[in-house]
């Protein structure tokens, strides 16, 4: 059973699925569940459950200027790995909630990491490496932002995507400082 909600820019839909529900056997269909599409590029979460989207206007354009994928041969690679929310979440310390830090200027996000490249530059660092960055379920009912329940490896969790642009500005900067975004 495919659920469907139109909005006026996208459609979210995810799936239940129906069938026996026995731990012992190994059976755990809950039909009472929505499932996000382990293949959506792009996913929301709406009262507890993460849903799929599909953008009815095409999607979000994004200009990507004169970027140009740097050129570092590996023998000179000087990798930096991170976790997004980890790497940024210090920021959070000032404010009272993770909602409030969000609206301020989106600590513990893709848009974060922006302030943070003149210090991954000073570190020598030309290659980033982001450690989970797709969509998972671990912190829908908790503050584990780590990613070890994954539901969505193509879509950016949407916890550290407040803009949907946040991903592609980040890339075309760490580009345009001659780093690599693994």
């Amino acid at each position: 059973e495919i659920l469907r909600s139109f909005g006026a820019e996208s459609l979210l839909y995810g799936f239940r699925i129906e069938g026996p529900l026995d731990m012992a056997q190994g059976h755990r269909f809950m039909s009472f569940n929505e499932f996000a599409d382990p293949y959506a590029k792009a996913v929301s979460i709406q009262d507890g459950s993460m849903l799929g989207v599909i953008p009815l206007d095409g999607g979000v354009a994004f200009d990507w200027e004169d970027d140009a994928r740097p050129c570092v041969p590996r023998e000179e690679l000087v990798v930096y790995e991170l976790h997004p929310a980890g790497f940024t979440m210090l920021d959070v310390a000032t404010s009272t909630s993770r909602e409030e830090a969000l609206a301020k200027g989106a600590p513990g996000t893709f848009a974060a990491l922006i302030d943070k490249i003149p210090y991954l530059e000073e570190l020598g660092v030309n290659a980033v490496l982001l450690d989970p960055v797709m969509a998972n379920m671990s912190g829908v009912d908790q503050d584990d932002f780590w990613g070890d329940s994954p539901a969505s490896f193509f879509a950016p969790d949407p916890g550290e995507l407040p803009r949907a642009t946040a991903p592609c500005v980040l890339l075309r900067l760490l580009g345009a400082s001659q780093c690599l975004l693994l």
